[in-house]
């Protein structure tokens, strides 16, 4: 029996764990740096950079903001709470001393400017909306609301509102900055145009970066170079700048330079680690990406994102254990977090728990707030994996439902800027979901345009090319993720399936072996190799193949169904029967081992008890051909030959090329006339 290897090497390569799941590594602000709230009469000039940078007077009442001591209270007490970076509270008291005077713009661009920070962008576009209701020409309020629907993906009414800003203060640094960002992927001209305006009001290294990205886009690499010198030059020290200067050479796919400067940062901190880790990540170096991850997690016990970050990267390697553990000390942090049941969710899908996966899952995408620090993103990626786990587990309903929701929520997003390959990745990954690959193609071939060194995106690509059945220009891209990473373990393994599908066992096996030789705790080649060998009916090679699967992930249900088929294929039923007796009883619930079992069945007599499985395996794969021949046969045995018809009638049509359904549709039929007409 050959497998479908199209869906079957879509899960393994899954189960290899992504380098592009849900990281919430703390890097340099994407869309400018941050405007702080309004200053209070007694705050200005007490502390360099607390007032607002596009230069909106304070308050002239000071602390006593609106209606009293209370309120001055609260408004101190968030101000304080945002010195320390503790930005929920900050939102707390903010909100409280905003409602208390509503009449006051500057409490309400307070709470705008903390919620923002606190990723609650809902709540901070309301309050800047609000605070603009008070006071409509407050260009601080209108840079904050740009600011914050730059973060929310909306990107033209980012535009809307920095072009009044703009108008009203020309020489805003930070607005002409953002605007520059804005701009960078789909008018780089325009974009630098606006940086080196911000550049001449006051030289920044942000800009200096800004504008070598620009210039790469324009293709004029030896500016954006000298722009890039020129950045860390003037900060050759600053830990700010050296993680800016890393996050433009992973934006342009030099992930090693990105890694050497991270490294060399003096004593670094969580986030510099979790920036490592993340660069790590994306050099396809999952087993550093972890180790970088728990030292931050280990620098910062009580944040509760670090704690997920390190456990994330843990699930990606296999580490279980140690995953496990850090989720228990996410949980004591925050139980209900909508991250720890993602990570959770993650985890339980490589261990091939579907069920507890899916759960969690939906509880994840239950839990989460309006909006999230993750991104605008961050909600769209937990249903793609979702609708994952539907599609392979069978559930067509509640995949198309997942799909129509991702698609639908991402519709309502436009990201400009540096994470905009990232948005397109997504959107074609919800676009491929609702069987739109037309789609799906326009996103990532822009994507490639604009990141054409981002490995994570050609392997989407790759993927995609597969799926269309361009399978030339598939192999292409997978072997140029080797040029550039000849270690990836995605691209190594799906090389390896293509080179099956495409008939090339030899090529298919060297591709195998590279992977088991470059991660030998990784079943996924030996249950590869497993079924190469049964396919050539060198079985006593493929359930050795198995056996070593089997040790790695015991827990896996393909490896079962794998050494069944094996064992059945060459006749040998106690074999068969001592794997399906190591299965536990989640994994007799997936539909290959419940196919292998239903043949086990049906070659030992129980025809009766095959056909009860036959029904339930045509209900997770409507279409299998094994699981219909073998329904077929057990209802012939059982003697009802009305149903054995039914099933042939059903599925004929759709699978022509089948020569046991007109063998059973003939003897049915003679037995059916022998039946109505017993004297012919």
């Amino acid at each position: 029996m050959t497998r479908n290897l199209r869906i079957y090497a879509g899960a393994l390569v899954l189960a290899m764990g992504s380098i592009c799941g849900h990281i919430n590594a703390q890097t340099f602000d994407v869309h400018g740096g941050e405007g702080k709230p309004p200053a209070t009469a007694k705050q200005k000039g007490k502390k360099k950079g607390t007032s607002s940078p596009s230069g909106e007077a304070a308050s002239e009442t000071g602390l006593g903001w609106g209606s009293g001591i209370e309120v001055a209270r609260q408004a101190r007490a968030a101000q304080m709470a945002l010195d320390r970076s503790d930005y929920r509270a900050a939102v707390g008291y903010a909100q409280h001393a905003a409602e208390s005077a509503p009449q006051n713009a500057d409490l309400w661009f307070l709470l705008g400017y903390a919620a923002r920070l606190a990723g609650q962008y809902d709540l901070a576009a309301s309050a800047y909306r609000h605070g603009l209701s008070e006071r409509p020409s407050s260009i601080s309020g209108l840079s904050g609301l740009a600011q914050t629907y730059a973060r929310m993906g909306k990107s033209e009414e980012a535009r809307q509102a920095l072009q009044q800003v703009l108008a009203a203060n020309p020489r805003s640094e930070t607005d002409l900055q953002l605007a520059g960002e804005l701009l960078l992927e789909s008018d780089p001209t325009a974009a630098v145009s606006y940086l080196q305006r911000a550049e001449a009001v006051k030289h920044s290294s942000r800009t200096e970066l800004l504008m070598a990205r620009g210039f790469q886009r324009n293709g004029h690499p030896d500016q954006a170079k000298e722009m890039l010198e020129r950045a860390r030059q003037s900060a050759p020290n600053n830990p700010e700048v050296l993680r800016a200067v890393a996050s433009y050479y992973r934006d342009n796919g030099q992930y090693d330079a990105a890694i050497k400067i991270l490294k060399g940062l003096s004593n670094p901190d969580a986030s510099s680690l979790a920036e490592l880790a993340y660069s790590y990540q994306l050099a396809a170096d999952g087993r550093n990406a972890a180790a970088a991850y728990v030292k931050a997690a280990q620098r910062a016990p009580k944040q509760i994102e670090f704690q997920l970050n390190a456990a994330q990267a843990l699930v990606g390697i296999g580490d279980f254990d140690r995953a496990t553990g850090l989720l228990a000390q996410a949980e004591k942090i925050d139980s209900h977090h909508y991250r720890l049941h993602a990570v959770r969710g993650q985890m339980y899908a490589m261990q091939h728990r579907e069920t507890d996966s899916i759960h969690e899952y939906e509880t994840a995408i239950s839990s989460l707030p309006p909006t999230v620090p993750e991104g605008v993103l961050y909600p769209t990626s937990l249903r793609v994996s979702l609708y994952d786990l539907y599609r392979n587990s069978g559930d067509t309903a509640n995949a198309e439902r997942v799909a129509k929701q991702a698609r639908a929520e991402i519709s309502a997003i436009n990201i400009e800027g540096a994470n905009r390959p990232e948005f397109l990745r997504l959107r074609a990954a919800t676009e491929v979901a609702d069987s739109d690959l037309a789609s799906a193609d326009k996103d990532l071939t822009e994507a490639l345009r604009l990141q054409p060194a981002n490995t994570v995106i050609l392997l989407n690509y790759a993927n995609l090319l597969w799926k269309m059945d361009r399978r030339d220009a598939s192999l292409q891209a997978y072997k140029k993720v080797l040029d550039t990473q000849p270690d990836n373990p995605a691209a190594l393994g799906s090389l390896g399936f293509l080179m099956r599908e495409m008939g090339d066992d030899k090529a298919a096996k060297a591709y195998f072996l590279r992977l088991a030789r470059k991660d030998p705790g990784n079943f996924v080649p030996y249950l590869a190799l497993g079924d190469l060998s049964s396919s050539s009916r060198e079985f006593a090679q493929a359930q050795a193949n198995y056996e070593k699967a089997f040790a790695l992930a015991p827990s896996h249900p393909l490896i079962v169904s794998g050494a069944m088929n094996a064992a059945l294929e060459g006749h040998e039923l106690p074999l068969a029967k001592r794997w399906l007796d190591r299965a536990s009883e989640d994994m007799r619930t997936n539909p290959q081992v419940m196919r292998e079992q239903e043949r086990y069945l049906t070659m030992t007599g129980d025809y009766k008890a095959s056909a009860e499985i036959g029904y339930r395996v045509l209900e997770k794969l409507p279409g299998d051909r094994e699981g219909i021949d073998y329904l077929a046969y057990d209802l012939l045995f059982l003697n009802r030959f009305e149903d054995a018809d039914v099933i042939v009638k059903r599925y004929r049509d759709s699978l022509p090329k089948d020569r046991d359904l007109p063998l059973i549709a003939g003897y049915a039929l003679s037995r059916l006339i022998r039946k109505w007409l017993p004297d012919t």
